[in-house]
């Protein structure tokens, strides 16, 4: 917003500035079943629902926003997966679903939902050195190399078009080792 009452070198400057209300309730889950003493099944929903109060007003503009959900925002995201112990390793394979969002307030920039697909090998030694325990692991990110939107930055006042949209990760292996003591 440009305010011609705050000058900097003669000029107004811009700056943020809340132009609305917003209104948010959701549900935020970890849920864990023990299959056997060796397999787990672990499902982590959440549900955001987070939405304009009233239409937007900027600039003189009044933009169609009420009841819309918030830019970048998703209502639905998740992570699901199995743990299974074989002896001191454990392997994890597991899903993330990002729910559709939107890069405007109007909610016309829609960007479409996405599974992405990670796996984890974890060695766990117990005793190490002097009761320390030592963990290795593998972990492998976007497996199958989805190409997908991971953030969007707009604000509230963006008009359609001037949303950034970033790219997320592509596949990522890691290698880590701890030790606990």
């Amino acid at each position: 917003m440009s305010d011609s009452r705050v000058l900097s070198g003669g000029k107004p400057i811009n700056y943020q500035q809340n132009i609305g209300k917003a209104t948010s309730y959701g549900l935020e889950t970890e849920i864990n079943l023990y299959m056997s003493d060796s397999l787990t099944l672990f499902v982590n929903p959440t549900y955001s629902h987070f939405t304009y109060d009233d239409e937007i007003t900027y600039l003189g503009a009044t933009m169609a926003t009420k009841d819309n959900q918030i830019v970048d925002t998703p209502k639905w995201m998740a992570r699901t997966g199995l743990i299974y112990k074989v002896g001191p390793f454990e392997i994890i394979p597991m899903a993330r679903y990002l729910g559709e969002r939107y890069g405007d307030a109007t909610n016309n920039n829609k960007v479409d939902a996405c599974w992405l697909f990670d796996g984890q090998i974890v060695y766990t030694q117990k005793n190490f050195y002097d009761k320390a325990k030592l963990k290795v692991a593998l972990e492998i990110n976007n497996i199958f190399d989805k190409e997908y939107i991971s953030v969007i930055n707009a604000s509230d006042d963006t008009m359609d078009g001037a949303a950034s949209y970033y790219q997320g990760a592509p596949r990522t292996v890691m290698l880590t080792m701890g030790v606990h003591f």
